[in-house]
């Protein structure tokens, strides 16, 4: 028997990790407006993400992968949920380990105004900068500039940030 606790961060990468569950399920009878509202229904149940995939299935027909990933604590609420809004007889579970980009929200300030942007940090670099879209539609709206110019500006004012080495 071990005792201790892993290690959140990948000395190597500077990644974090944490351990998730995916739960799936194969479905050949469910509406697509069902198979949307499923979906809806694992994030309102806890999923981290949710997602589907067309498949083919026993005897040629085609059908839909549910698939929902989860903490683990999440994971008896959005397993009732595949059985309360699909129409599967069952349902694979895995642990599943998550390598991620450290996490930040930061607000950048344009001309016309501010834009927050989910910034994905590797130690103390920018990989990822994605604008709010509510923000940059607003923004857009009010100083009559196309969402995407809006966009692409936020998005390289956020890159263009300096941070100190990411900690969860």
């Amino acid at each position: 028997m071990l005792i201790g606790s892993k290690p959140a961060a990948r000395a190597a990468t500077g990644l974090l990790e944490r351990d998730l569950v995916l739960l799936e399920a194969n479905i050949d009878d469910l509406t697509p407006e069902l198979v949307a509202d499923a979906v809806q229904a694992v994030f309102g149940a806890g999923a981290l993400d949710a997602w589907t995939m067309p498949i083919v299935m026993k005897k040629g027909r085609l059908g839909v992968l549910l698939s929902a990933l989860c903490e683990p604590a999440a994971e008896s609420r959005v397993l009732t949920v595949f059985f309360e809004a699909t129409t599967t007889f069952g349902v694979r579970i895995r642990p599943v380990r998550r390598a991620e980009l450290a996490r930040r929200v930061a607000t950048v300030t344009l001309a016309d105004g501010a834009v927050r942007v989910k910034v994905g940090l590797l130690g103390d670099r920018v990989m990822s900068a994605t604008p709010e879209h509510d923000d940059v539609a607003g923004l857009a709206e009010r100083s009559g500039r196309s969402v995407r110019d809006v966009y692409e500006e936020a998005a390289a004012a956020a890159r263009a940030l300096r941070f100190e080495p990411a900690d969860r």
